[in-house]
C-alpha cells in the first residue's frame, strides 16, 4: 500500500472571536469521494485510487476555523486491494482498516502543518500540542 500524493486544493481560514482560556480545537476528517484512477508508473501503467478529502480544524466556542480540502492517490502493487477499497467505500463509505489509517495519517500530516502556519499567521494558538522543553529537576 502506498500513498503517491496529496495535493492542497483550497485553504480556507477566518478568525470570528478572541481567544479565551479553556478554548478547544477539535480536528476533522472527512473523504468525500474515492473513485478509480489509472496510475502511470514503470514498467505498466496500474491501478488507483483517488480520493478527495475535507479537514476541517474548529477552535470552539465559535472562535476560527480552518477548513482545507484536497485529493490524495493512492495504489498499490495488488490491484485487488484498490479495487477491493473502492468497492467498499461505493457500498459502505468507509475503506479497510489498514488502508483508512494509512490515509487519515497522511492527510492529517499535511494539513496539521499547513494548519499550523495558517493559524500563526492568523495569531491563532498551534491547532495541535507542540513539543515543549522544560526544565529538568535534577
Amino acid at each position: 500500500m502506498a500513498v503517491l500524493g496529496l495535493n492542497i486544493t483550497k485553504m480556507y481560514i477566518e478568525k470570528k472571536g478572541k481567544i479565551e482560556k479553556g478554548a478547544q480545537v477539535n480536528t476533522n476528517i472527512n473523504l468525500l469521494t474515492v473513485k478509480e484512477s489509472k496510475i502511470k508508473s514503470e514498467p505498466m501503467d496500474r491501478i488507483g485510487a483517488v480520493m478527495s478529502f475535507e479537514a476541517k480544524v474548529e477552535y470552539s466556542p465559535d472562535i476560527a476555523e480552518i477548513v482545507i480540502s484536497g485529493d490524495l492517490v493512492f495504489s498499490d502493487k495488488d490491484e485487488k486491494v484498490v479495487t477491493d477499497a473502492i468497492s467498499r467505500w461505493e457500498k459502505e463509505k468507509k475503506l479497510p482498516t489498514d488502508i483508512s489509517i494509512e490515509v487519515y495519517n497522511a492527510i492529517l500530516r499535511r494539513v496539521n502543518i499547513e494548519a499550523l502556519i495558517l493559524a500563526d499567521r492568523m495569531r491563532l494558538p498551534p491547532p495541535f500540542k507542540m513539543p515543549r522543553f522544560k526544565k529538568s529537576e535534577a
